[in-house]
């Protein structure tokens, strides 16, 4: 196999299961090479069953069975032997012919976002991500708003599985855009702000959770229906901010806006 994820791969959980012929006693691994990004790694067994896991890059099947079940290939995959068997378990099977590039990551990403596909999401954001590193031509071509949502969408996977300074990364990494271009959708800085918002809160940082938080609200009143729900949430975790800060007059006048909202 090779592949940019390898070691992640083999080292997650659910990430893998090698089946060894009988009479083969050592480590199923035979070799492992590193060249630039990638890792190449041989084998040695009967059969690789891979569950839940994307593979960044390319595998050859050569003398082996190859089981898929919720996993992902990004670029190609080989058979190499007389007779062809792997075993497909869902539809969710990807096998792209053809050299990979950005904008083809990004749409798979954008595509299993779209399907809350949370972790694939962050495989493939990710991977679309190290090809902009890696290619330096990538960055002076890329249309602001894709990376933009990129990050977004890794942000918000991240807080969806619990990993709340992961998603608090990136999406920083989306704030950062937002204030660098000359024009932004008010619904993409409010979701934003509001995220970070409810991010600076669990990480208990309650008076930058209120900044945010006011800055949002401050959107939202300009451009947006004062009725909707998730506007009465956003005046609730802005009271509970600050309750926490000890502002207890300015909480309870959030609280009564919020319930205001909620009774309509």
């Amino acid at each position: 196999m090779v592949s940019s994820n390898l070691d992640e791969s083999l080292t997650h959980l659910k990430g893998w299961d090698c089946k060894t012929d009988d009479n083969i006693e050592q480590n199923p691994i035979k070799q492992k090479h590193f060249v630039g990004a990638f890792t190449i790694i041989q084998f040695h067994c009967g059969g690789i069953e891979f569950e839940e896991v994307i593979i960044y890059g390319r595998v050859y099947e050569v003398h082996c069975d190859f089981i898929c079940e919720h996993a992902y290939i990004t670029n190609h995959f080989f058979h190499l032997k007389p007779q062809f068997c792997y075993t497909l378990h869902n539809q969710s099977f990807i096998s792209m012919h053809l050299n990979i590039y950005f904008n083809q990551v990004c749409k798979l990403a954008f595509e299993a976002y779209d399907s809350d596909l949370f972790q694939t999401t962050i495989g493939y954001s990710h991977y679309a991500y190290s090809l902009m590193e890696q290619n330096p031509n990538i960055k002076d071509s890329i249309n602001y708003k894709t990376l933009a949502n990129l990050y977004h969408n890794l942000g918000f996977c991240y807080m969806k599985i619990y990993e709340i300074k992961k998603g608090f990364y990136w999406l920083k990494k989306e704030l950062d855009i937002y204030l660098n271009m000359p024009k932004v959708k008010d619904e993409n800085l409010l979701t934003c702000l509001r995220f970070l918002g409810y991010i600076y809160y669990k990480l208990r940082q309650y008076d930058t959770s209120i900044d945010y938080c006011k800055r949002a609200l401050s959107i939202w009143i300009a451009k947006f229906d004062i009725n909707h729900s998730q506007f009465g949430h956003l005046y609730t975790m802005l009271g509970i901010a600050y309750f926490r800060t000890e502002q207890f007059d300015k909480g309870q006048e959030c609280f009564e806006k919020s319930l205001e909202i909620y009774l309509k």
